[in-house]
């Protein structure tokens, strides 16, 4: 294999994406997503980043900690007691809205059908108060015609 290709294999091994991987190991940028293509197609290829990715993972990785739910991952991740991958971490943070109520907001003021009521309730009351004073004027002004 050529040096350009060890180093494609390396960087593959590493986890970058196959065109960032040709780009880096000095393939043409105009070129490298036929070229990354070209090498994912290759047997050798493929074996070698497969070899290069088990010779890198340690052996020992313990396997991730369970959390009762999102928020009990997150609080570890902020405590420090368990080391933060960034794809857990933005799965926590989307699965999070869902695993808690969401909190409405108080309404400030009482629904359409209730403040019809209200409104016609203080237009009747207004209208009788209108009334009591124009009927306690007819009764002042008739009192004192007799």
């Amino acid at each position: 294999m050529t040096p350009r290709q060890l180093d494609y294999i390396q960087h593959r091994a590493a986890g970058m994406q196959p065109t960032k991987a040709a780009i880096a190991a000095g393939y043409a940028e105009a070129s490298a997503a036929v070229t990354a293509s070209r090498m994912e197609h290759r047997q050798d290829v493929r074996e070698a980043i497969e070899a290069a990715r088990g010779a890198a993972a340690p052996a020992t990785a313990a396997p991730p900690a369970e959390f009762q739910d999102a928020e009990g991952y997150l609080q570890a991740v902020v405590l420090g007691t368990t080391p933060a991958d960034p794809v857990r971490v933005s799965a926590a943070r989307t699965l999070i809205q869902y695993q808690t109520a969401r909190q409405r907001a108080p309404v400030a003021s009482p629904p359409p059908r209730q403040l019809a009521q209200s409104e016609e309730i203080a237009d009747e009351s207004a209208a009788r108060k209108a009334w009591a004073m124009k009927s306690a004027q007819v009764r002042a002004r008739l009192s004192r015609a007799k």
